[in-house]
């Protein structure tokens, strides 16, 4: 991307094929420095001899030092020998015959077009407010992330989404997170044109379940509640797109210790609760909750015992508890019972 000058018009030292260098500004233009001409930064500029039968669009960067414009790409000339189209394509600089008159310009390439079907830009794209304390911007590059919206306030690197190069995930990232995963609040893995999966991580915590479609509370990880603000359906008829699976471990990990230790369910909505034994494969029971009542629906080895909170010594009761409301799991036997436990609710519509 070039850079622009407002009304910047000057005499230079020499002509010939030389880099145009500074000597005096046109009356009525401003000189480089006056319309702060940045050292470095690539500027496009006319020079153009007295007659007008000699002229020359190139680009180059300015040196701010010696002040010094580069001829570095002709793109058109009045011998048409330059590479932007309609031209010959060489690039041949325009040997001018005595010392032209240069001028700072714009060119249509070198604007942004948002009618068109591309543009192309390099460098960061930013907007800036507060006298330039906050800034918000795209910005493209080759290392991690490949693209980065980004805040800024005062310092503090705060970056919205990140498309990782290379690795085909677009992450949203916390406020104030380095250029890393560790941190980030969503992941988009994506393969193809299909998107792979969408992760909520590990580190994901939220204690807010009043609004919102889809919310983390409770804890991280596996330990958390996931709430779905609308109805969950499974848009298969037969075989693993009709199914809703629980990954990993069945549910939470439960603890009930010997002869007497209790846990309560989270919530006294009818529904289900699916047991799994720690350290044996299957789930070892099925126990429906309707109206405070409870009813075993399958179980192994007869472990359990349903509507009563005085299970026998080689029992787990499973009952409603009518002061905490909630049902509840008790250990009548000797030794302390470890279980994984799965809830899965059912309410009516609001």
């Amino acid at each position: 991307m070039v850079g622009f000058l407002d009304a910047c018009r000057f005499n230079v030292t020499l002509g010939g094929t030389t880099d145009w260098t500074y000597s005096s500004a046109v009356t009525g233009y401003q000189s480089p420095a006056q319309a702060n001409a940045q050292n470095g930064v690539t500027y496009a500029f006319r020079a153009e001899s007295a007659d007008l039968t000699q002229w020359e669009i190139a680009t180059g960067a300015y040196n701010s030092s010696t002040g010094v414009f580069s001829r570095t790409t002709v793109l058109y000339n009045s011998a048409g020998t330059g590479t932007a189209a309609g031209q010959s394509g060489a690039g041949t600089k325009i040997n001018f015959s005595a010392a032209p008159q240069v001028a700072i310009v714009g060119l249509a390439e070198h604007v942004a077009n948002l009618t068109a079907p591309s543009n192309t830009f390099t460098g960061e794209i930013i907007s800036t407010a507060n006298g330039g304390a906050n800034t918000a911007g795209f910005q493209a590059q080759s290392a991690n992330p490949a693209f980065a919206l980004e805040y800024t306030s005062g310092g503090a690197d705060a970056k919205w989404w990140d498309w990782l190069a290379g690795s085909n995930i677009l992450v949203g990232r916390a406020i104030n997170d380095a250029n890393s995963t560790a941190t980030y609040f969503m992941q988009v893995n994506r393969s193809g044109y299909n998107i792979a999966s969408v992760q909520i991580p590990v580190a994901t915590s939220s204690t807010s379940t009043t609004s919102g479609a889809f919310q983390v509370s409770g804890g991280v990880g596996i330990g958390g509640n996931v709430h779905y603000g609308g109805t969950l359906s499974s848009n298969g008829s037969v075989g693993t797109q009709a199914s809703l699976d629980a990954g990993g471990d069945l549910g939470v990990s439960i603890s009930l210790a010997a002869s007497g230790g209790t846990f309560q369910l989270a919530n006294a909505s009818s529904g289900f609760i699916f047991i799994q034994d720690d350290g044996t494969t299957g789930i070892i029971a099925i126990i429906a909750l309707v109206n405070g009542q409870c009813q075993v629906v399958y179980q192994f080895n007869s472990y359990f015992i349903a509507n009563t909170s005085s299970p026998s010594t080689s029992q787990i009761a499973v009952y409603y508890d009518g002061t905490a409301g909630r049902y509840t799991l008790k250990n009548g036997t000797p030794t302390a019972k470890n279980f994984y436990c799965m809830t899965m609710r059912i309410r009516p519509a609001n």
